[in-house]
């Protein structure tokens, strides 16, 4: 996660892309899906449901590849947009 309170295995999920909460700083969470088969869409981007473990919620998001970081994208209604950038654990 962005604020580096959790990190997020990435990865191929045969031709979509999904991501598991490998580590947390609170030890919660650790092993929830929270990229849900996103689909590619176009070079370096998947859609598809996001899971926000802190407020239970799904979400249709938006994840674009750039280097060495993943931005999240989503909006609820349709108009409430948002996200946060992700930057590879080294």
């Amino acid at each position: 996660m962005a604020d580096g309170s959790a990190r997020v295995d990435v990865r191929p999920c045969g031709v979509n892309l999904c991501g598991i909460v490998s580590w947390s700083k609170s030890n919660e969470g650790i092993g929830t899906e929270v990229l849900r088969g996103m689909k590619p869409v176009g070079e370096h981007r998947w859609e598809g449901p996001v899971f926000d473990p802190r407020s239970g919620k799904t979400y249709q998001s938006a994840v674009i590849l750039t280097g060495d970081r993943l931005r999240v994208e989503g909006c609820l209604m349709g108009f409430l947009c948002g996200g946060e950038t992700w930057t590879r654990a080294g």
